[in-house]
């Protein structure tokens, strides 16, 4: 794979800006650049070219070469190929004569301000052709010459013309009118007035005719509205609005708004009809109306395009209540009668706008939170996305987080990399980006994602968080506190019904204890519980102050309007360290343990750091002999690590190693690795064989937040020996004495010999060929563990194989039907699994670890044992029968994809939503009743959940499965093959199961 210049996009042959298959930003003869040079222009955002390339009707402006001027710009008069500024709002000129019959010829006039020529519309048919029409017409000021409309059917209004202010007459239809409206059969109003007066027309009278819905009071109002430089001749408007009722009673309406309702009264006479025969019912038309210049047409054509939703109520009704409203909006509600078609009379209320009470305001979005020094965190955060209401304040909390030390000091981390806990940014991981320089060859590149895609990302995120604020609220529900008065978050609000409160002043203050809620699942509480802080703040970022160095806090931010907090959002933070945190007190010592010239010994001693950053998880010592040229700290790879025997030391932690010339920042000498609970252990170090002579050392401790400072130089000395006269050693008790350990040693190897053999013979009698044992616990054996045939032990010859049906862990497993089995059925259809006939003694001792392990299961949702064939071979273990094997298959048998070649009726339908919630409630309900016996899965995948018949899903498989009774989790000790696909991240590093890994 070629590593690509950074100007390239979509592949390359070589490395340079030449070789490009495509270029990120632009071309220049062959060459990829970020931008032009001088006197050339960017063309179509792609290439570099001369003027003189540039297509003699295209403008030349900043650099660029464009077919039309931007915003803001006009062609200057005097050089067409260039452009300048308006003065004021740009105009837009479009000569002649326009005609717009669909929505396609409307966009065609996009940005028009003035037409020199006629507009003729006639639009018979579309979709969105109000919300096209306003969009492309509604720049429209003037008209030179006249306009027509023209048999437009699809038209309800003129308002989409919303800046016309000029009609020039220039030339005129029929030589007489220069606005001419004509069989329009769902005209229903003309342009609004009362937000866009002052219309003109120069030239020419009005012409309205056979607009069956267009009442002639409205034609009159416009008619006295529009400013006539030349005075018009009279018309008959009569042959207009025969089929509406333009005799309009007036509907008075009432409204009483509730959270997410608003419930409806109105007033109105049926007597003012002179036939009530003719009201049908009332239609109550709603919307959101975030400012009051709503009109009952906006937005509606003849084809049932409408911004408004409606209800129907009988005639007989005085009232309706308006349901799935969202808080705190405005809402525009009108109410007209329901009539029979070509009814003179009507009634209709005004646009009358309510806006619905506040609920608590929806979780913040965007929470982050960043470590700017080593007691303060900063953290920041969006407004909700639903408010709910008119939010005033947010209550951020927080709490202390304290470490898992046991996870920590059952470790030696001078064997293995040290690990370190990342401080300052909190947030979720953004969506890995894939370079496209390093995967496309040879104009090969991924396809960027189309609007649908982006949409589906956009939902699945969306739900993402929500799902996520649902856990945080509904799971994580914090216990009440009764001492609480004044106005704040309690916590049954955090479970999303807070109660109303009184008003709470911005200064911090303690809740009640709270364990962490955050911890896994199956393990202790910590024995001290910490307090949550709080806070209320104006604003959307909040710096907390007086916070431990180096520690996790989590943070949850409310938002709160003037009656109560609303839903939460959580997350973590951890402040930086303190640079002075690790640093050893000045107390190192050395005493001399033993002068011994054959074992002399000096142990140095110190005191940790009194408040490390997090803990400390071991000690480092360099150390030299003055006076020698030696020096110099080992690579880290070349340290040697604790507990290791090499030349030097007390057999249990090393000397060091060769010395190496000193590095800068660096001391000179040998390094030895202390583990913190050999520290604990021995209070110190103790050198061991040193050489007589002054020595220098230098000691820092390795915290959570990476290496401590080292301490000053400490000088000790080791004495010379001190010889002291001694009698000689009685040469002939010396030879006994040697000759007697030699033969108690060769009588003590014998009787080991012999106890070996006895002990392997044995063993041999008392275990035939295919003896077999189960135990919850396999890896613990004994005599005890031998499986002995009891109540689930089932006949043999009262099993028939039928057909194999598929290959598991240990062996095959087949379907079978097995006698009387099952006290309510003679024959039952059961699942056999069987052993491989190679198999080793270890794999048929955990084939029927699975049986042992079943018999103490007795759960709906987890497979049941029936019987165990042990006598004889093949070992047969006979199960609940799934009829449609494992979920991993029935997955994948009901993709898409995989169908194609079955017939349209034998398909099977991918699971709804309700089957997916319905198997993970099964699967989390088996689990959780072996969470509740004690026993640790270690193996749950898709593949190990089967399906049955009636589509329930059950956990199975249980050849991996563990009793954790005594200590909450099981350590793997030995090898043998895992699952490390589904394994937790704990599981495959320190080899510990418990019931939080098999759920991760």
């Amino acid at each position: 794979m070629t590593c690509c210049h950074e100007s390239c996009v979509g592949g390359c042959d070589g490395r340079t800006n030449r070789d490009c298959v495509a270029c990120r930003n632009l071309a220049h003869d062959g060459v990829c650049v970020d931008s032009c040079p001088a006197s050339t222009y960017v063309y179509k955002n792609h290439r570099c070219i001369q003027a003189a390339e540039c297509p003699h009707y295209w403008k030349l402006h900043n650099g660029e070469c464009i077919e039309e001027c931007p915003t803001s710009f006009i062609t200057n008069i005097t050089n067409a190929r260039y452009c300048q500024p308006c003065d004021g709002p740009c105009p837009k000129v479009c000569e002649g004569r326009m005609v717009v019959n669909s929505v396609g010829d409307a966009a065609n006039l996009a940005g028009c301000t003035i037409i020199n020529g006629s507009l003729e519309i006639g639009i018979r048919s579309g979709t969105n052709i109000m919300k096209e029409f306003e969009k492309n017409l509604g720049m429209i000021e003037e008209v030179t010459e006249r306009i027509v409309i023209r048999m437009a059917y699809s038209l309800v209004s003129l308002n989409f013309l919303r800046r016309l202010k000029r009609i020039g007459g220039a030339s005129l239809e029929n030589g007489l009118y220069s606005f001419y409206l004509l069989d329009n059969r769902n005209l229903q109003q003309l342009f609004d007035i009362r937000n866009y007066p002052n219309i003109t027309i120069g030239n020419g009278s009005l012409f309205f005719h056979n607009n069956p819905k267009l009442c002639v009071s409205n034609i009159t109002t416009f008619e006295s509205q529009v400013n006539f430089l030349v005075p018009p001749k009279s018309n008959n408007f009569g042959t207009n609005g025969d089929q509406v009722a333009c005799s309009i009673h007036k509907i008075i309406v009432f409204a009483k708004p509730g959270k997410s309702t608003l419930i409806l009264r109105w007033q109105f006479e049926t007597s003012q009809i002179s036939d009530k025969r003719n009201l049908l019912g009332f239609i109550v038309s709603y919307r959101k109306a975030p400012y009051k210049n709503v009109t009952v047409l906006d937005g509606e054509d003849a084809c049932g395009t409408s911004q408004w939703q409606t209800v129907y109520e009988n005639p007989d009704k005085t009232g309706t209540m308006l349901v799935g409203l969202e808080p705190w909006t405005q809402y525009a509600i009108f109410v007209r009668s329901y009539l029979i078609s070509n009814t003179e009379e009507g009634a209709q209320s005004d646009i009358k706008y309510i806006t619905t009470k506040e609920k608590e305001p929806g979780p913040p979005s965007d929470l982050m939170v960043l470590a700017d020094s080593s007691s303060r965190l900063i953290v920041s955060w969006g407004l909700p996305k639903k408010p709910n209401s008119n939010i005033v304040e947010y209550l951020v909390r927080w709490q202390k987080q304290e470490l898992e030390v046991n996870m920590f000091s059952t470790r030696d981390f001078c064997r293995e990399k040290p690990p370190t806990l990342v401080s300052g940014i909190i947030v979720k991981p953004e969506e890995e980006t894939t370079d496209m320089n390093q995967t496309c060859q040879h104009g090969c590149c991924a396809c960027p994602k189309d609007k649908e895609q982006l949409k589906l990302e956009e939902e699945e995120a969306l739900f993402q968080k929500q799902f996520e604020n649902f856990l945080h609220n509904h799971v994580f529900i914090q216990r009440p506190d009764a001492k609480r008065r004044r106005r704040e978050a309690p916590d049954d609000a955090l479970a999303g019904t807070p109660p109303a409160a009184t008003v709470l002043p911005a200064s911090v203050r303690f809740n009640s204890t709270t364990p962490n809620l955050f911890a896994p699942m199956g393990t202790s509480p910590a024995p001290t519980q910490l307090l949550f802080k709080e806070q209320f703040v104006a604003n959307t970022t909040v710096a907390l102050m007086d916070l431990d160095h180096f520690t996790e806090y989590v943070v949850e931010v409310l938002a709160c309007n003037r009656e109560k907090c609303g839903l939460k959002m959580a997350t973590f933070g951890r402040t930086l360290p303190k640079p002075d945190a690790d640093a050893i007190p000045p107390t190192v010592m050395a005493n001399i343990t033993s002068k011994d010239p054959q074992d002399r010994r000096v142990k140095l001693s110190w005191e940790e750091p009194p408040s490390p950053n997090g803990i400390i998880i071991l000690h480092e010592i360099v150390y030299y002999k003055m006076g020698t040229q030696e020096g110099g700290e080992p690579r880290p790879e070349e340290r040697e690590a604790n507990g290791e025997t090499n030349g030097e030391g007390n057999g249990e932690n090393p000397i060091g190693q060769e010395a190496t010339p000193a590095t800068e920042g660096k001391p000179e000498g040998k390094m030895i690795c202390l583990s913190e609970a050999r520290f604990h252990q021995q209070h110190g170090y103790e050198f061991v064989g040193l050489d007589p002579g002054n020595y220098s050392a230098k000691i820092r401790v390795i915290s959570l937040a990476g290496e401590g400072p080292w301490t000053e130089p400490y000088m000790f000395t080791v004495p010379e020996p001190v010889h002291e006269p001694t009698s000689a050693p009685d040469s002939g008790l010396g030879a006994m004495g040697i000759t007697i350990g030699i033969c108690v040693a060769f009588v003590l190897i014998l009787v080991a010999v012999i106890w070996i053999l006895v002990r392997w013979r044995y063993k041999k009698n008392q275990m035939p060929d295919g003896v077999l044992y189960a135990s919850v616990n396999p890896e613990y054996m004994s005599t005890s563990d031998m499986y002995v045939a009891d109540e689930w032990e089932f006949p043999r010859n009262q099993l028939d194989i039928i057909c194999e049906l598929g290959k598991g862990s240990f062996g095959m497993v087949y379907e079978g039907r097995a006698k009387k089995i099952s006290p309510d059925e003679d024959v039952t259809t059961v699942a056999v699994k069987s052993v491989q006939a190679n198999a080793s003694i270890r794999d048929r001792i955990e084939f029927l670890n699975e049986a042992s392990v079943m018999k103490a299961i007795n759960a709906h949702h987890v497979v049941r044992l029936l019987g165990v064939v042990s006598k004889g071979q093949p070992t047969y273990v006979i199960m609940e029968y799934m009829a449609q094997g494992d979920l991993k298959n029935w997955l994948r048998a009901r993709r898409p994809e995989n169908q194609t070649d079955v017939p349209l009726q034998n398909r099977k339908y991918p699971p709804s939503l309700t089957d997916i919630l319905n198997m993970g409630a099964e699967v989390a309900d088996g689990m959780a009743y072996l969470t509740a016996h004690k026993y640790v899965h270690r193996d749950l995948s898709a593949r190990n959940c089967l399906v049955s018949e009636e589509n329930t899903c059950k956990v199975a498989d249980f050849g991996l499965a563990r009793d954790i009774y005594q200590s909450d989790y099981y350590r793997k000790e030995k090898g043998g093959m895992l699952p490390i696909r589904w394994m937790a991240p704990e599981s495959i590093r320190d080899g510990v199961f418990q019931a939080s890994s098999d759920v991760w």
